[in-house]
């Protein structure tokens, strides 16, 4: 409440340069506390201090047009003097308001609020809605005059920073402006400048603020709360902490999704399989050299398989052995060895509804990887087709796209 309070003495400050007449900068000061104090029982307070200063402004300008006008008059700037400090220190506050409201806007705004040393270059944009470049030509003194400059680079955007510079330095906010005032110093004539802007901000500062005004001051604010701009909560390191954890934990939450979406019935058994597959040598099995398709009668009729079929998208594939087995849950499991490749299919039951005994079909072919194995998986009939092979899912995609013959 104590900064609110300062503000609101500054904006009579304000007001007192724009005008040059205590009474009529007491009347808009009112009248924008007056229009603040209704916007805030209406639900829609002020956003921010600036609303004060841009109202205000206006209120001013319209009071101004009553009375004489200054004349838009460009003059040449010469160099500002050694002892132009020392001779600001000697005006009274009425005179150097005179001096103010004596320039054409949109200068008179920017050198009421730039002396006011209140605000940032940013700010002063805003509430000037002037471009950096015509608030640099507004409030800034041309240093080329300096022939000490000639020693000293300042690139455009430095000179018009400096031009816009606070005058007090913890206001200094902007990491480019910090640089180019760091060049600038070297300089007499940035000196000078400075001297005399101090000069000209304490004679601001020194304007006799009416006990009226005083009064008149609110005990409750008028502007609404700040809201952090979503910058300064990504910058808050909790934030961060949180945010990481929350996408770390979604990153989980859709693997484990798309895991489950890919997940089959006999997904364990082909991947135990793929195992089975890896330290599998082609003489451990029977020799048996014939067409894949081939086979379902041989498993029918040697060892009693009914629908262990080789798809037909395999079918025409040359073996060169088989053998049945027992996995470790019992089960009769065919493998097969075929030349292409060095692919091995197997053929195994599917798994089963452990409620209704029935087998749990799936339509199409799923894929599986595991430790540079790729398999393709299909039940048809009860009975689940792997072909795998040592690689990855790509070298089993052409297999499977072709259409069936």
């Amino acid at each position: 409440m104590a900064e609110e309070k300062q503000d609101l003495l500054q904006l009579y400050r304000f007001c007192f340069l724009m005008l040059a007449d205590a009474a009529k900068a007491e009347e808009v000061f009112h009248a924008t506390l007056r229009q603040a104090a209704q916007q805030a029982a209406n639900g829609e307070p002020p956003r921010d201090r600036l609303w004060f200063f841009r109202n205000a402004r206006w209120r001013c300008l319209e009071a101004g047009e009553r009375s004489l006008q200054a004349e838009d008059v460009k003059l040449a700037q010469d160099e500002l003097a050694a002892w132009a400090p020392s001779q600001i220190k000697k005006l009274e506050p009425q005179q150097l308001a005179v001096w103010i409201s004596g320039a054409p806007d949109p200068q008179r705004t920017a050198l009421a609020l730039f002396y006011l040393d209140e605000f940032n270059y940013r700010d002063l944009l805003s509430v000037t809605e002037l471009k950096p470049l015509e608030l640099s030509s507004l409030v800034g003194h041309d240093l080329s005059c300096d022939p000490n400059m000639s020693a000293v680079q300042l690139s455009r955007k430095e000179k018009m920073l400096v031009h816009c510079a606070p005058i007090r330095e913890e206001r200094v906010d902007d990491r480019a402006l910090r640089m180019a005032l760091h060049r600038a110093r070297k300089t007499e004539a940035f000196a000078i400048q400075q001297d005399f802007d101090k000069a000209a901000t304490a004679l601001v500062q020194a304007i006799p603020i009416p006990q009226e005004i005083t009064d008149w001051i609110p005990t409750d604010t008028f502007i609404a709360p700040t809201r952090r701009a979503w910058k300064k909560y990504a910058q808050n390191p909790a934030f961060l902490a949180t945010g990481i954890a929350v996408l770390v934990i979604a990153v989980v939450a859709i693997f484990q999704l798309v895991e489950r979406m890919n997940r089959f019935p006999g997904e364990p058994t082909a991947r135990r399989l793929l195992t089975t597959a890896s330290s599998t040598h082609a003489i451990m099995l029977d020799p048996v050299k014939t067409d894949a398709g081939a086979l379902g009668d041989f498993f029918f009729m040697k060892h009693r398989l009914v629908h262990y079929d080789v798809p037909p998208e395999f079918a025409e594939l040359k073996t060169l052995g088989c053998r049945v087995f027992d996995d470790e849950e019992g089960q009769r499991v065919g493998q097969v060895w075929v030349v292409e490749k060095k692919m091995q299919f197997f053929l195994f039951p599917a798994e089963r509804d452990p409620k209704t005994g029935k087998a749990r079909e799936f339509s199409g072919w799923r894929s599986i990887e595991q430790e540079r194995w790729a398999g393709v998986v299909k039940e048809q009939s009860g009975v689940c087709f792997m072909a795998a092979v040592h690689g990855s899912a790509k070298d089993l995609a052409p297999y499977i796209s072709k259409p069936k013959g």
